[in-house]
């Protein structure tokens, strides 16, 4: 693969979340809101707002996958 994976960051944090790397790197959803919740210390709502909004919205090649 000549592209390199693209990973959130802080990875010390987010890489809790992850449930595969190939060609892309896939987080657990769930996983991954949870992360969120604790990293900014803010409730389930404020979370996925924050997932929409910073990282689902996101459109490039190589962009992580999420799933459930």
């Amino acid at each position: 693969m000549s592209e390199q994976l693209i990973y959130l960051e802080p990875r010390s944090k987010y890489d809790k979340a992850i449930v595969e790397v190939k060609d892309v790197v896939v987080y657990d959803y769930h996983k991954l809101i949870d992360e969120i919740m604790e990293e900014l210390d803010c409730n389930y709502i404020d979370a996925v707002d924050f997932f929409c909004f910073n990282i689902e919205s996101v459109q490039m090649a190589g962009w992580p996958i999420f799933v459930e």
